[in-house]
């Protein structure tokens, strides 16, 4: 009696057998089995996977340094630009001075206008080399992409929102608006209607 009941035990907490007595060769839960090609295959692409990523590292390393590197560059093109710019405007201030002495010397109205209108031909010179370059308004349709309209006149014979006094240029650079110019405009009176 004693004996029997204890064999039972034992056979419950055994693992199962396969009919010949062998252990069975089916995995438990959570274990999987491979054959020796597939876990070396395995191996490698891991290997594979992780030599990619420490390529991507690398490589987002040095698209980090090379962004880095451009800033710094962008930066100091932007400032020798700029020195290149005041250089050319400490030139125009020397003619501005040397204009200045003339006139209160010999009092000459013609040689002071002569001065400033070249100097402001040096000026337009400068803004000109530097893409810079002033936006036609007198006679044009005002667009408020490059123009302040800020009065009208009563003008029937022109078209409404034509432009027909420039009180400020505006100037664009490098096809961007950097300032607006500043205009007066034509209105059709109620009376009088435009006709071509």
């Amino acid at each position: 009696g004693f004996n029997m009941s204890n064999k039972k035990n034992n056979k419950i907490n055994e693992k199962p057998e396969a009919e010949s007595g062998a252990p069975s060769s089916e995995p438990s839960l959570g274990e999987v089995v491979l054959e020796k090609e597939e876990y070396e295959k395995l191996l490698g692409d891991l290997e594979k996977a992780s030599r990619s990523m420490d390529d991507m590292k690398r490589l987002q390393a040095d698209f980090d340094n090379a962004r880095k590197r451009l800033e710094k560059d962008r930066i100091e093109y932007i400032k020798c630009a700029k020195e290149d710019v005041i250089a050319e405007l400490l030139g125009i201030v020397d003619n501005f001075r040397r204009a200045d002495e003339a006139a209160l010397k010999t009092k000459d109205f013609n040689l002071l206008h002569q001065g400033v209108t070249m100097i402001l031909k040096e000026i337009k010179s400068i803004l000109e080399k530097n893409a810079v370059l002033e936006i036609p308004s007198l006679g044009e349709t005002f667009d408020p992409l490059k123009h302040e309209a800020i009065e009208y006149e009563i003008r029937d014979d022109l078209p409404d929102n034509t432009i027909v006094e420039e009180l400020q240029k505006g100037y664009s650079m490098n096809g961007k608006i950097i300032r607006h110019a500043v205009v007066k405009v034509s209105k059709v009176s109620d009376k009088g209607e435009y006709k071509e």
